[in-house]
């Protein structure tokens, strides 16, 4: 029997990194534009509206022009 908590972690999150686009960011949290809805990750490096990041499943925030630096959310 499995843990219903990791369950219903499984379905909520994605198995997959998520695309998007930083549509604004106030105050140390970015609100980024997916697939699946808007999300809020916390980051401490400066991005902009508009930059395309990647969002993986505990809301680490990933840029392509940083050559794969990771962010922490």
């Amino acid at each position: 029997m499995s843990n219903p908590l990791s369950a219903l972690r499984r379905i909520i999150a994605p198995s997959s990194p998520m695309r998007g686009v930083v549509v604004a960011v106030e105050n140390g949290v970015a609100k980024v534009a997916t697939r699946r809805g808007l999300v809020e990750c916390a980051v401490d490096t400066p991005l902009r509206p508009g930059a395309e990041v990647t969002i993986t499943n505990d809301r680490r925030i990933m840029t392509p022009q940083s050559g794969g630096a990771v962010y922490w959310a």
